[in-house]
């Protein structure tokens, strides 16, 4: 069994970790102009297409494996 004191110290190491690698990442991170400004260019006549816009959207976010919409027999409309 821990003593209280080591595992506060643990603790404390890990939060310290944490917090001084998320200020890091911070700092290196971009950040972007609002979307309003960003696509605000109405002179670009683009239809949504699937396979350019959705698709990559659910690979990132992991809703084309065989468990959710990549499923063969579809799922949630696709």
């Amino acid at each position: 069994m821990m003593r209280p004191l080591t595992f506060t110290m643990t603790l404390g190491a890990l939060v310290g970790v944490c917090v001084l690698s998320n200020h890091a990442f911070a700092e290196d991170a971009k950040v972007l102009a609002p979307a309003s400004t960003r696509f605000a260019n109405a002179e670009i006549d683009e239809t949504p297409d699937f396979q350019k816009h959705m698709s990559p959207l659910l690979g990132k976010l992991g809703c084309n494996g065989r468990s959710c919409h990549g499923s063969f027999q579809g799922r949630g409309g696709f």
